[in-house]
């Protein structure tokens, strides 16, 4: 269109007041009103569309006037939108929602951050029976620092389920009570080595089978002991058992069961592993009806000489 200098511009013969007038055709001499509006407090209205490379608000505020409209900020292909600082009602969002309770009508489906402080006491799931996953990154963990992890009730919640249960549990201890009593260790059947000897020696002792175990649930320990000899040895004295790797809490014995080859003395018809004392030490006792326990020795011993037994010691 070329330029055809000052000319008076036409208008329509009446117009609404506030409202912004627009060009009529490409001559540029005829205008004819608009529904965008400037009041005289410079307040904007009747903008249906605002296209602009760039949106600056001086103010602090952007608001749907639209009767429980949303407002959308929507990128355009894989475009993000980036906010480089959010305060959500003042920092107190009590009473505010984020998204919904359904994914389909706008809830996050996914909220990353760095840290999550919560300063409420509830993490719930809105889906009908829905679970709650706290998943940490490869070999990372997922770790409580000092409160401890506590159920709705008193025996109101299970530790895993019958269709899913832990793998292992690391624990200092287990209390079935109020704390007085607690199971502090298990150890599951462990090998131990027993040594028999006499008056604490055990020159050329031999063996065609030298085996025991243990299993230790809290402070009561369970034992198995076997000993076949192939050689008695040169060593003289009381015989005992070294090497159990606990000291009992006090005297206690238990029956020797399984026994033979042992030449028990007159009225002595059963053998006995005796803890005599805070000891790790198994002395081997014989006794009889209406007779004193004693001591066995290297003499009633021969090289073919066997002893089994099994018993419970506190430790």
């Amino acid at each position: 269109m070329a330029y055809k200098g000052p000319q008076e511009v036409v208008g329509p013969s009446s117009a609404t007041d506030e409202t912004l007038p627009r060009f009529d055709t490409t001559e540029g001499d005829i205008i004819q009103g608009s529904g965008v509006t400037v009041d005289d407090s410079n307040v904007m209205g009747g903008v249906t569309q605002l296209n602009v490379d760039n949106l600056r608000l001086d103010g602090n505020t952007l608001i749907s006037t639209d009767t429980n409209g949303d407002i959308n900020l929507t990128p355009d292909g894989s475009g993000s939108v980036v906010i480089s600082d959010i305060d959500v009602a003042a920092g107190e969002i009590d009473g505010t929602a984020i998204g919904a309770n359904s994914a389909s009508t706008g809830a996050f489906t996914a909220v990353v951050v760095d840290n999550l402080t919560i300063d409420g006491n509830t993490i719930t799931s809105t889906d009908t029976n829905g679970d709650i996953v706290l998943t940490a990154d490869g070999t990372g963990t997922i770790s409580v620092t000092t409160a401890p992890i506590v159920p709705t009730g008193d025996r109101a919640d299970s530790l895993g389920s019958a269709t899913l249960s832990w793998d292992n549990v690391y624990c200092d201890g287990v209390t079935f009570d109020d704390g007085t009593n607690v199971l502090g260790n298990y150890v599951t059947s462990t090998a131990w080595t027993p040594v028999l000897e006499f008056g604490g020696g055990v020159v050329g002792i031999t063996y065609d089978e030298q085996v025991a175990t243990y299993m230790r649930i809290g402070n009561m320990v369970f034992l198995n002991v076997s000993l076949d000899l192939s050689s008695k040895g040169s060593s003289t004295g009381n015989a005992t058992i070294t090497g159990f790797p606990f000291t009992s809490l006090g005297n206690q014995a238990g029956s020797m069961g399984n026994w033979s080859q042992v030449d028990m003395l007159t009225n002595k018809t059963h053998m006995c592993a005796l803890f005599n004392g805070a000891t790790a030490t198994i002395s081997i006792q014989q006794s009889g009806d209406g007779t004193n326990v004693g001591n066995v020795t290297d003499v009633q011993f021969s090289d073919a000489s066997k002893c089994k037994f099994s018993m419970a010691v506190v430790v």
